[in-house]
């Protein structure tokens, strides 16, 4: 008995297919919101010159560009919502936190020229001192037989008196910012009584001035 074999039996198809990638063209990347990363930009800058006062003197020209660079990065977020609403392109989460920033930074520098108005006096010395001012200055007489004491700026003088004793009297004034010519007297209350008065000036810590005399010292300081 003999077997026929099948005739003309067909391959079965290969499980392995070529690859076709290399003919497939390479996809365009999606469209970007460049407005969102130019807001995110600008209100970082602003947000970092606006805390520049916490650091350092409150310069007038850093809180002018942290307000630019705040209000510009308002424009910029708000062009990049209204382009993701329109398209749907970007992430409109970006521009918001982008606004959120720029308002905080605009907001801090508004703060610091508000807080600068209130403290700045006629002559911008502050007698008493006034707190969160950068320098301090502090006069200072002893009269072992009394005196009258004249202090301030030249321009803004208050009067006091030190009474007979070898402590001494003081009193502290503050400033920010401007150039003062700070004065100190102290002469005896009656020619005829045996004195020994002592003035001192100190700016930040550091004695500037001092003089003494038996009817009259006189300290006087230049600063800013």
């Amino acid at each position: 008995m003999t077997t026929e074999l099948p005739q003309n039996r067909s391959r079965p198809p290969s499980p392995y297919v070529a690859s076709t990638s290399h003919n497939r063209s390479r996809q365009p990347p999606p469209p970007k919101n460049r407005h969102s990363a130019v807001a995110i930009t600008l209100a970082l800058v602003g947000l970092a010159l606006a805390l520049v006062p916490l650091v350092g003197p409150d310069f007038l020209l850093v809180l002018i560009l942290g307000i630019a660079f705040g209000v510009l990065g308002v424009v910029f977020a708000a062009a990049a919502l209204a382009k993701y609403r329109k398209t749907g392109v970007g992430n409109n989460s970006v521009a918001i936190v982008a606004i959120i920033l720029s308002v905080a930074a605009v907001g801090l520098c508004v703060t610091w020229f508000a807080r600068a108005e209130m403290t700045s006096g006629a002559t911008g010395l502050h007698i008493p001192a006034v707190s969160g001012d950068r320098h301090t200055v502090e006069f200072s007489v002893t009269s072992t037989g009394g005196a009258t004491v004249r202090y301030g700026n030249i321009n803004d003088q208050r009067i006091a008196s030190s009474m007979p004793s070898t402590d001494a009297w003081t009193s502290k004034a503050s400033y920010n910012n401007g150039t003062y010519h700070l004065t100190l007297s102290a002469d005896n209350t009656s020619a005829s009584l045996s004195n020994t008065i002592t003035c001192s000036l100190t700016i930040d810590g550091n004695k500037v001035s001092a003089n003494t005399g038996t009817t009259i010292a006189l300290c006087t300081a230049n600063v800013g």
